[in-house]
């Protein structure tokens, strides 16, 4: 009698539970307060890994292995598979609600074969970020005859893309002639100081958020897919986590991990389609950069003020811009 009652008991507890909208996984409890449904599934953490449960059988579907993953939306997740390292970029999947897995990459291809990489096409505007503008020439060489300087942040449209054969540098800083427009005036430009992106300067206030605010309205997408990593204590079942923010666009893409160590704060900032030395100088435009720095070279890592910042490159293209903020 007393082991039927018992029985009976177990069913009503499971039965409360599952209307409480707990569900439990390998003997431990997880409530809907700390892990909320999000599109019919219940992100959950495990021993540092994440996966899915569904939210309403309240059993997991999706196995907790990866490092990170987003909630889920329109049927589908982000989960990091890799996290980033000094050397390598974050690796992803698109997940649906079964645990099918399509892998994903952010990487943008340049649009040339040579060894500078061209990100821009025919037909697309580049704003000058060089701080005392660009020479227009009437040739592709810096023999040219000068037919008027485009000051920073001035507008050229692209009139086709150029050719490894017109590749030049300035000093450290790589790039080709292209030929481009400037008001009623066509000519040649050293797109070595040229990008996609509007500069950010002489806007006053605190420097380093506004050009991460102008780099993720870079990517064209106003809705950052936020994954939660871990940050995690074994002794606890709950994750400590720290977000990773992720902006993917068709021609530029920026993933932010931002994590707070007891001592400061570390951030580490990926970019997808924008040159190394592109980079330096909308850092240096925004004064971020001291103006008297020059351009290192390329992949050559360097530190600034209470930032250490340090920049590589991984064979996929991909710029690491790590900032740790020193107590």
């Amino acid at each position: 009698m007393g082991r039927r009652f018992s029985i009976i008991g177990l069913i009503i507890l499971m039965a409360v539970a599952a209307y409480a909208g707990v569900f439990t996984y390998k003997g431990l409890a997880y409530s809907p307060k700390d892990w909320p449904a999000s599109d019919g599934m219940i992100r959950f953490c495990y021993q540092g890994k994440w996966g899915f449960a569904d939210a309403g059988t309240m059993k997991a579907v999706i196995p907790p292995k990866y490092a990170g993953a987003s909630e889920f939306s329109g049927g589908k997740a982000l989960a990091l598979t890799k996290p980033p390292a000094e050397k390598s970029p974050p690796e992803f999947v698109w997940l649906d609600k079964s645990g099918k897995e399509t892998p994903f990459g952010p990487s943008v291809l340049s649009k040339i074969e040579g060894k500078t990489p061209v990100y821009y096409s025919a037909g697309d505007t580049l704003y000058v970020i060089a701080q005392s503008g660009l020479i227009l020439r009437d040739a592709p060489s810096p023999d040219g005859k000068n037919l008027t300087t485009v000051p920073l942040g001035g507008k050229v449209s692209v009139l086709e893309l150029p050719v490894v054969k017109n590749a030049y540098s300035v000093g450290k800083v790589p790039g080709y002639w292209v030929r481009v427009t400037y008001g009623d005036k066509t000519g040649w430009i050293f797109d070595g100081y040229l990008s996609r992106f509007s500069p950010v300067h002489d806007k006053g206030g605190y420097m380093l958020n506004l050009f991460k605010q102008a780099a993720f309205a870079w990517t064209g997408n106003s809705e950052p897919v936020e994954l939660k990593i871990k940050k995690f204590n074994p002794n606890e079942i709950a994750c400590e986590s720290a977000v990773m923010k992720c902006c993917f666009g068709n021609s530029f893409s920026l993933v932010e991990t931002d994590i707070q160590p007891e001592a400061g704060k570390r951030e580490d900032l990926f970019f997808y389609g924008i040159r190394y030395f592109e980079l330096f100088q909308h850092l240096k435009v925004a004064g971020i950069i001291p103006k008297e720095k020059v351009f290192p070279g390329e992949g050559v890592p360097w530190k600034f003020f209470y930032y250490e910042i340090d920049y590589t490159i991984s064979g996929s293209g991909v710029i690491r811009l790590c900032l740790d903020y020193l107590p």
